[in-house]
């Protein structure tokens, strides 16, 4: 497993990585294979970073090119380098994903051609990007269009079933549950780093401590209200704090909380019901006036025996709430004037749990 202190080690040696690759003249996409294929890069997508403490950071910078580096260069970097390593240590540790994954959705040109848009902003505000570039492109279509083929070329030149082929450029996680072999010789034939086409890699730390229950209330509260404000435009612009005391969100005029159902041994839609309502009447009766009149409710639905669009406009209209989230499982119930239904993807949820951590101090849990 990786030590969450090696995190900013790690952002510094990707920003000298990009540095002296740019000021040695090389492209972004030389640059973007020599990070993929690099031996300690595969060591780090493996959960492992011994190295950062058996070698000098020297012969690990050195490792990613075949060129001279004068020493005063591994102390040297740009504003623009320091970004680069910044926004792809966030992703790798917050995605769970490896460079290949992130380069074929966020290469390099990209991140360069954004840099006046978002580096001065939160940085939130990229990982919203990025899951929009996940949204839009699945990992076959993407490889598709980089080596400009058809799936018929491709089914011919890896001797894959077309309609799996097709399968899997319509889902990714149709593809990551695909065959080995399947998957072996779509990389094998496009010279495609194999971790590219894994669901999650093995680059987390030991998180045993926030394992999602009733006794972590704030990380659970952290994470509801990131969920809420990933999908909720009024959530996300409202300038809520933390009360620790009261385990709630406030702001100036707004009050949020975060409740969970208990799982219930009995699948019926009454009993559910009445049980979703008791947790809001609970939640309610330890509310003042003030609060209870501009209140926003994310609740994390474990029952998930109600799944109707309408009960739970009812439940928003009958306690009066601003709004009304419902998080069961990946999908994600936003109720306001209408009730819509979101898919939240692994890799969102994987980028707001490790966001959540980082508020109470848990891995990661560092501004950067």
């Amino acid at each position: 497993m990786i030590s969450a202190t090696s995190y900013e080690t790690i952002q510094n040696v990707l920003s000298q990585v990009f540095f002296l690759g740019f000021k040695n003249g090389y492209s972004s996409t030389t640059i973007e294979e020599r990070i993929i294929n690099n031996k300690y890069i595969i060591q780090l997508e493996n959960g492992d970073d011994s190295f950062l403490n058996l070698n000098s950071l020297d012969e690990i910078i050195s490792s990613f090119y075949d060129i001279s580096i004068e020493q005063k260069d591994f102390l040297s970097t740009n504003t623009i380098a320091l970004w680069l390593g910044e926004i792809y240590t966030r992703l790798f540790f917050t995605t769970n994903k490896s460079f290949s994954y992130l380069f074929l959705y966020f290469t390099l040109d990209d991140a360069l051609y954004r840099f006046d848009i978002y580096h001065e902003m939160d940085i939130g505000q990229l990982d919203r990007y990025f899951n929009q570039l996940e949204q839009k492109n699945t990992i076959i279509s993407l490889l598709l269009k980089k080596h400009d083929l058809s799936i018929r070329e491709l089914s011919v030149l890896t001797n894959v079933n077309y309609h799996t082929l097709e399968s899997f450029k319509r889902s990714n996680d149709t593809l990551f549950k695909g065959s080995f072999s399947s998957i072996y010789q779509i990389s094998l034939t496009l010279k495609e780093n194999i971790n590219l086409f894994a669901s999650h890699i093995n680059n987390v730390t030991n998180t045993e401590m926030f394992d999602f229950d009733q006794n972590n209330q704030e990380y659970r509260s952290y994470l509801g209200h990131l969920i809420g404000a990933y999908f909720s435009t009024d959530i996300f612009n409202e300038d809520y704090e933390y009360q620790k005391e009261r385990n709630l969100f406030q702001s100036k005029n707004q009050c949020l909380k975060v409740l969970l159902t208990n799982q219930l041994t009995v699948n019926n839609l009454k009993t559910n019901l009445d049980h979703f309502e008791q947790t809001i009447n609970n939640c309610l009766s330890n509310l003042n006036d003030k609060q209870r009149s501009n209140l926003t409710i994310v609740v994390f639905e474990y029952n998930g025996a109600i799944k109707d669009k309408q009960t739970y406009l009812n439940i928003k209209q009958k306690y009066e709430l601003n709004e009304l989230i419902i998080i069961d499982s990946y999908d994600v119930y936003q109720v306001k004037k209408k009730c819509q239904k979101h898919f939240m993807s692994q890799s969102v949820y994987n980028q707001l749990i490790n966001q959540a951590k980082q508020k109470v101090g848990g891995d990661f849990g560092f501004k950067f």
